[in-house]
């Protein structure tokens, strides 16, 4: 908030923004217009489809010249070509969650998400309600590697995995790990990078953020990915929203971002020092920091073909039913 007041005092407008439970609401209102914007935070595998249903505008790179603080493979990005409708916002790896007094390390399993399986950690287990990354750790756990897989067969065996947990560990799918993890509802959770560094605002008084962990494999493989800053075919202040995304882009900006926010913008010249003072983030959450290397190595998720996106769904209507 303190980024938005500071645009709002320079260029002397009001910022109205609007808050989604997740990615799932965010997109169902704006397809079908219950929400009106000028700019919208959508997840990569989300564009193709607001493109297609002509929701977005090109971008005038020329009133972007902050764009170049930006990672170079993230400037001309594979999911969005030239920049022709979407800049980077934020970036973040996607691993476990936990506390550190109450739960071990879970890299010396295995297989680490086997964590959320272990019975011993019954009422305390929380996952993000977000289908295809929650099915995709799944697809990862039972041995497929493939987050983004269209086999049908896959799919549905890390479904059943799923299912698995309700009667195992009696598993949670909510919004806002960030805070149960941090007042102790749940021990394991799997969770956003940028979740784990927000945690340590929600722990309660006389708990410090060294009670906090994240795991996230060094090798990489699991997944890593960002969202993205577009603006609406139908903007009433189209070059305004371009100005605000060029202040986003600000590297000073960006880091007293990262430091209420959590999320890491994707900034070359800024060293992991750096990060980790901008964010108040503490030596045991510094595997949250997100590199170019852990882009290269890790999955975003992807948009799929309609009829493959619907066997997602349906697994996990079917999982969810069971909570």
């Amino acid at each position: 908030k303190k980024v938005l007041k500071a645009f709002e005092a320079e260029y002397g407008v009001e910022i109205e923004y609007t808050q989604f439970a997740g990615m799932n609401e965010a997109m169902s209102k704006v397809q079908n217009d219950t929400v009106r914007f000028d700019l919208f935070f959508p997840t990569i595998e989300n564009l193709p489809k607001l493109v297609a249903a002509k929701k977005l505008q090109p971008l005038n790179l020329s009133y972007l010249p902050n764009l170049q603080n930006v990672w170079p493979q993230l400037r001309d990005p594979w999911y969005d070509r030239g920049a022709r409708y979407s800049v980077p916002y934020m970036t973040w790896k996607t691993g476990i969650g936990y506390r550190r007094d109450h739960v071990d390390d879970p890299g010396a399993l295995d297989m680490p998400f086997d964590i959320y399986w272990d019975e011993r950690w019954r009422g305390k287990v929380n996952l993000l309600d977000e289908y295809r990354e929650t099915i995709g750790m799944a697809l990862i756990r039972i041995g497929v590697g493939d987050m983004n897989t269209t086999d049908e067969d896959a799919i549905r065996r890390a479904g059943e995995a799923l299912s698995q947990l309700n009667d195992l560990v009696d598993v949670k799918v909510a919004p806002g790990d960030y805070q149960k993890i941090a007042e102790g509802q749940a021990w394991v959770t799997y969770s956003w990078s940028g979740n784990m560094n927000y945690a340590q605002y929600y722990l309660p008084e006389g708990v410090g953020p060294e009670v906090l962990g994240f795991y996230y494999p060094p090798e990489g493989g699991w997944e890593v990915s960002n969202d993205l800053i577009v603006i609406s075919s139908q903007a009433e202040s189209p070059v305004l929203a371009h100005h605000f995304i060029n202040f986003l882009l600000d590297i000073e900006n960006g880091l007293t971002n990262f430091g209420y926010e959590g999320y890491q913008p994707p900034f070359v010249g800024v060293t992991e020092a750096e990060w980790l003072k901008a964010g108040s983030i503490p030596d045991n959450l510094r595997t949250t920091i997100v590199t170019e290397q852990d882009f290269a190595k890790g999955q975003p998720i992807l948009a799929l073909p309609p009829e493959v996106d619907q066997i997602y769904q349906d697994v996990w209507t079917e999982f969810k039913a069971g909570i």
